[in-house]
C-alpha cells in the first residue's frame, strides 16, 4: 500500500462542499476550525491505540520448538540480534557486496516443476568466503528455532521495523548453501540448513508485524522451498525421511494465520503514522522510526481549517473501521481461505468510483444529521483510499502453505514406502495414517491427487486466477 498522506488528505476537501456549514467550526485566532471528530473521541482513540499497544506487548506465541534441546524464553533477543547482524557488520557488508549474485545462479527446480533441474548447481568462488563470514548468523537461524517463544519482536510498537533488504539477501544465501550441499550429496546438511531457516523466517511475522515483515517472511520461505524440494525427491534414508516430515508438520503447525497479520498491517499504521499525528505529546513514531520512512506530509496539502489532529483522527477512524471488518470476516479458528474470501469483498466494495460533489450534496441534503452525514462520507472516501489491496499476499502465502504440505505429504508417502509398496494410482490408495495428511491446509479441502509418472500431482483450490500449475509429490522409494 502506499501510504502517502498528500493524496490521503486531499480528500477531506469533502468539507469545501457548498453544504460545508455541515462541518462544526470553531474559531481560533487564525480563523475557523473544522472538526469532525470532537475532542473527547479523540481521546477515546488514544485510549484505544493504546490499549492495541498494551495487547500487543503482553502477547505471547508459543510454538514447539523445531529443534532439540529447546532454549527458554522468546526468540526476541536472538531476533532482533539476527536481525542486527544482517543490516550492519561484517556479514551485512558481505551481503550487500554480492546481493547482485545471491539473487542470479539458483536452479529452477522443485516444489512446483516435478522435474529435474536443467543443469547441476556449481557453487560460485565467492560463496565459501561468504559462508564463513557470516557463519555466526547462520548459526543464530538454529537457536532461533530452538526457542521454545515465537512472537517477533518488531510487531507494531515494541520495536524500530529493520530494513528487510538484509534478511532477503540471508534467505537467498542459505539457499545457496542448501543446493551447493545437495549439489555434492550432503542431504543432511542441507536438510539442517534450510529447515531452522524456514522456522526462523516463519517467526519474524509471528505475533502480528506489519506487511512489509510478513511479505518478506512469506518471501524468505518460498526462497528456501526449491531447494528444500530438490533435497527432499533424494535416496533419503526412511529416518531421514521420517525426521523431515515430523520438523514439517511443526512448521505446518506453526505457520502464521492471515488473521494475524492482517488486522494488524492497519494496526501498524495507525501507530506509526496517524497517532503521531493527534498531538505534540504523542510519540513519534510508537517503537521508533521504521527503517523505510513514512512520506512527510507537508501542512499545506490539507484543506483549509482542517487541522493535524483532526486529520490524523480521521484516518485513525477509518483504519479502524477496515481492521475491525478484517478481524470480523478473518479468524484464526477458521481456515485461511476465509480470509481471502473477506478480504475480497472489502476490496470490491471500496474499488468502485468515489461518490461525484452531486451524490455527496444528495445525502447530506437527505440527512436530518448533517455533520454525521458528512464524517459518514468522509471516512467512506479515506477508505477507499486505504482499501486493502492485499489480495496478492495472501495468494503467496497460500502457494507456501499448499507447497510445505505437499513436500510433509511426499516426505511421509516415501517413508511409508521404505517398506514395500507401490505408489499410489489414485487418491484412494493413500495408506490410512495418510488421507488424514491429504488435505490442502488452506482452504481445509481435499488435495486433488492425480498420478503421474514416478508419482502424484497434487493441487488445492485455486488462490486466484492465475493460479500456478499442481505439485508434484515424488512417490520414489528411499
Amino acid at each position: 500500500m502506499k501510504k502517502t498522506r498528500t493524496v490521503l488528505f486531499v480528500l477531506l476537501a469533502a468539507c469545501w462542499l457548498p453544504a460545508a456549514s455541515s462541518c462544526h467550526s470553531r474559531q481560533g485566532a487564525g480563523g475557523g476550525e473544522i472538526v469532525l471528530v470532537p475532542a473527547e473521541r479523540i481521546a477515546g482513540l488514544r485510549r484505544q491505540l493504546q490499549q492495541h499497544l498494551a495487547e500487543l506487548r503482553a502477547r505471547t506465541c508459543p510454538r514447539r520448538a523445531l529443534l532439540d534441546p529447546p532454549l527458554p524464553g522468546d526468540v526476541g533477543p536472538e531476533m532482533t540480534a539476527l536481525v542486527d547482524d544482517t543490516n550492519r557488520g561484517g556479514c551485512a557488508d558481505a551481503l550487500a557486496r554480492h546481493a547482485e549474485q545471491l539473487a542470479q545462479g539458483m536452479p529452477e527446480h522443485f516444489p512446483r516443476t516435478g522435474t529435474a533441474p536443467q543443469s547441476a548447481y556449481r557453487p560460485p568462488a565467492w560463496l565459501g568466503d561468504l559462508e564463513r563470514t557470516c557463519q555466526p548468523v547462520l548459526d543464530r537461524l538454529q537457536r532461533v528455532a530452538r526457542c521454545r517463544q515465537g512472537c517477533s519482536p518488531f510487531r507494531p510498537g515494541l520495536a524500530k521495523e529493520p530494513d528487510p533488504r538484509g534478511l532477503v539477501r540471508l534467505a537467498r544465501l542459505v539457499a545457496h548453501l542448501a543446493w551447493a550441499r545437495e549439489a555434492v550429496g550432503n542431504d543432511t546438511g542441507a536438510l539442517r540448513l534450510l529447515l531452522p531457516a524456514l522456522r526462523s523466517f516463519q517467526d519474524l511475522a509471528r505475533g502480528g508485524t506489519s506487511l512489509l515483515l510478513t511479505v518478506v517472511s512469506i518471501k524468505a520461505q518460498q526462497t528456501l522451498l526449491p531447494p528444500l524440494g530438490a533435497v527432499l525427491d533424494r535416496p533419503l534414508s526412511r529416518p531421514r525421511l521420517e525426521e523431515a516430515a515430523r520438523k514439517l508438520a511443526l512448521l505446518l503447525d506453526g505457520h502464521v494465520h492471515p488473521a494475524t497479520y492482517l488486522p494488524a498491517e492497519y494496526l501498524a499504521l495507525e501507530l506509526n503514522m496517524f497517532l503521531p499525528m493527534l498531538g505534540p505529546g504523542e510519540p513519534q513514531p510508537a517503537g521508533g522510526a521504521p527503517a523505510v520512512p513514512l512520506p512527510a506530509f507537508p501542512a499545506g496539502d490539507l484543506p483549509e481549517g482542517v487541522s493535524s489532529a483532526q486529520a490524523a483522527a480521521l484516518a485513525i477512524l477509518a483504519a479502524e473501521g477496515l481492521r475491525e471488518e478484517l478481524v470480523r470476516s478473518c479468524r484464526l479458528e477458521r481456515p485461511p481461505a476465509r480470509c481471502l474470501e473477506g478480504l475480497r469483498r472489502i476490496e470490491k466494495r471500496l474499488s468502485g468510483q468515489p461518490p461525484s460533489r452531486w451524490e455527496m450534496l444528495g445525502r447530506l441534503a437527505l440527512s436530518t444529521d448533517k455533520q454525521r452525514a458528512l464524517l459518514e462520507q468522509v471516512l467512506e472516501m479515506l477508505q477507499g483510499v486505504l482499501a486493502p489491496a492485499y489480495s496478492k499476499y495472501l495468494e503467496d502465502d497460500h502457494r507456501l502453505l499448499e507447497a510445505l504440505a505437499a513436500l510433509r505429504l511426499q516426505a511421509e508417502l516415501r517413508a511409508g514406502l521404505a517398506g514395500g509398496g507401490a505408489c499410489p494410482a489414485r487418491e484412494g490408495d493413500l495408506p490410512g495414517p495418510l488421507q488424514a495428511l491429504a488435505r490442502d491446509p488452506w482452504s481445509g479441502e481435499r488435495l486433488r491427487l492425480q498420478p503421474a509418472a514416478g508419482g502424484l500431482l497434487a493441487g488445492g483450490a485455486a488462490p486466484g486466477a492465475e493460479s500456478p500449475g499442481p505439485l508434484f509429490i515424488s512417490c520414489q522409494r528411499p
